[in-house]
């Protein structure tokens, strides 16, 4: 990355295309989500978020290692690129062939066969997802975050289009399968035309061992944070059965889509900034505060929000058998609001190469977590929510010195950059807490609306009048052309 790119020109654009995601794509892809809850059971989706538990890690973190990976090593020549598919043609299609060939035992250790026709369909799409690979990761060097959000939105709406055919059909509950398989396939094959990256028989065996080695570290500390979510979706069917899951992942999807349309303008640019060739120790200062700052001043009242407001929107937007996943989403939306530094911890590292921290801290996280979940099982659902969301806090609590002293951060300068947006949300939420209960007779869309108004003024308002400069200093880094990466 060249001295002339600018992180306020960076960070607009990818806010832009990805606020373009939310209107459009993250917006389209939920409503089909909650029309496919008319049609599916909790187990439906119950058995589908199990059959994922394996597929999800090769379909999130196996993708973002190699991309990740790729945006680090900064080769992009058409050899190298080649090599880049064929290993992870060779990875992705032994792990399909095993996933299929061990479905019926995996079904059996959860305890639903359905499950096993499931993953088998599930695992042959794997076989797609090299192919978008090594596109996609030009693109992010490029920052042409635009045709990343076009493809995204065209994958969504004919995943979308695809479910909601079979939900209607006389096979509904292949429904989400369906979505999957056609998503991927639009995505890959829309990159392909787009940047002209098309899979070539060159093959460059020292760079496949040392780019396997690479991305096969990033994916070790990527799947080990992740793991989290996984434990709880094992956690949970073993507890309280498929239909639990069910409700969970439903919440979980929704604060999916909201992190990919707050979280991700940042989140895509800490290894993109961090990992160029000449970022010096001060400039990786900045940056860190930088992208942390924004994202508090973003996602902290976004989260804390939907806290506010998540049984309103469970009992307008979904159907009466899924109202248990009011409460799982706000406590899921609260323990959100950590995001800036747990979320973020996890970026800083990947793109420090210090994933081997990465990994001791995911571990103490996977194995706190595992405690938990005995402890407060007699909680139900919510017991185990809260469970993830104290392993969030504490984790953040003991370990963050660790992330400050990589980057060279003082803790009193972390707290002035992100103490605003969190007294902020705290007032927010005074406010509209008090003020709800003159409006909690109204229907729950009228609530949502006078909940959102009311938040948004208290926390502007809040920072307008008590924290003016910063406030100020917050939207210049967005909107200063000037703003550089590094010094001039």
């Amino acid at each position: 990355m060249s001295e002339q790119k600018q992180f306020g020109s960076s960070f607009r654009s990818a806010l832009t295309w990805n606020m373009l995601n939310i209107g459009v794509g993250q917006v389209m892809t939920l409503a089909i989500f909650l029309l496919l809850t008319t049609k599916l059971s909790p187990v439906v989706f119950g058995i589908f978020a199990l059959a994922l538990v394996f597929i999800e890690f090769f379909n999130l973190e196996g993708r973002f290692s190699i991309i990740d990976a790729i945006v680090q090593r900064q080769r992009f020549d058409k050899k190298s690129l080649a090599t880049i598919y064929w290993v992870a043609t060779m990875i992705y299609g032994g792990f399909a062939a095993l996933f299929v060939l061990l479905a019926p035992v995996i079904a059996g250790a959860f305890g639903y066969p359905e499950i096993t026709d499931v993953l088998r369909a599930l695992a042959v799409t794997l076989i797609i997802i090299p192919f978008a690979l090594a596109p996609t990761a030009v693109l992010y060097e490029r920052h042409d975050f635009k045709t990343i959000t076009l493809r995204a939105i065209f994958a969504k709406f004919v995943g979308g289009i695809t479910a909601l055919i079979v939900a209607f059909g006389p096979h509904p509950e292949w429904a989400l399968v369906a979505q999957r398989v056609m998503a991927n396939t639009a995505e890959a094959g829309l990159l392909i035309v787009q940047t002209r990256i098309f899979p070539s028989f060159n093959f460059d065996r020292s760079w496949a061992r040392e780019f396997a080695k690479e991305a096969g570290r990033i994916f070790m500390a990527q799947t080990c944070v992740k793991s989290l979510l996984r434990v709880l979706d094992v956690a949970i069917a073993a507890f309280f059965g498929a239909a639990a899951v069910g409700l969970w992942r439903i919440a979980e999807r929704i604060m999916q889509a909201v992190f990919a349309a707050f979280a991700n303008p940042i989140s895509s640019l800490w290894v993109i900034l961090l990992s160029a060739k000449d970022t010096g120790p001060e400039d990786k200062k900045r940056i860190f505060l930088n992208l942390t700052q924004l994202g508090a001043t973003i996602l902290v009242p976004v989260f804390v929000g939907i806290a506010l407001i998540s049984q309103n929107f469970i009992d307008v937007f979904v159907a009466y058998e899924f109202k248990a996943v009011g409460p799982i989403l706000g406590l899921l939306a609260l323990f959100g609001s950590l995001a800036p530094f747990y979320n973020f911890r996890n970026a800083v590292l990947i793109a420090l190469k210090r994933t081997r921290a990465l990994v001791n801290l995911a571990l103490w996280d996977l194995v706190f977590l595992g405690s938990l979940c005995l402890l407060l099982r007699p909680f139900g659902i919510t017991g185990m929510v809260s469970a993830l969301g104290i392993v969030y806090l504490v984790s953040t609590v003991l370990f963050m010195p660790i992330v400050l002293k990589e980057v060279g951060v003082q803790l009193a300068a972390l707290v002035h950059r992100v103490a605003p947006a969190y007294l902020g949300a705290v007032v927010m939420a005074i406010v509209v807490l008090t003020a709800a209960s003159f409006f909690d007779h109204m229907p729950s869309l009228w609530q949502i609306g006078l909940k959102s108004s009311i938040g948004v003024a208290a926390y502007f308002g809040y920072l307008f009048l008590v924290h003016r400069t910063w406030l100020q200093k917050t939207i210049e880094m967005v909107l200063d052309r000037k703003t550089q990466v590094k010094p001039a």
